[in-house]
């Protein structure tokens, strides 16, 4: 007999949403880690989405994209600790009030 999380698993991976799921919790973190290392509010950088591999940030200035970039080799290796090297692959800062 199949065990019942087995059974979920497979469903939920059939419909993709164990990665979407995974990917929202990436993101959380990755917004996490961001409120404690930069000055400002959490509309000031936070990361938005997660694409094949790549991470987007979006910025509300050139002065927030620099800060950010800063803090993006630690917060890559955070972020393979905990979800695996195969999740995040690199991250892009986006600025938002740029079209």
């Amino acid at each position: 007999m199949e065990k019942i999380g087995n059974i979920i698993g497979t469903q939920l991976n059939r419909h993709n949403i164990g990665r979407s799921a995974i990917a929202a919790e990436i993101i959380h973190k990755a917004n996490r880690f961001l409120s404690k290392k930069i000055s400002g509010g959490p509309e000031d950088a936070r990361a938005m989405s997660l694409k094949d591999g790549i991470l987007y940030i979006g910025t509300e200035s050139a002065a927030r994209s620099q800060e950010v970039w800063g803090i993006t080799d630690p917060l890559l290796r955070e972020l393979r600790k905990e979800f695996g090297e195969n999740r995040v692959l690199k991250i892009r800062i986006k600025n938002l009030t740029t079209p």
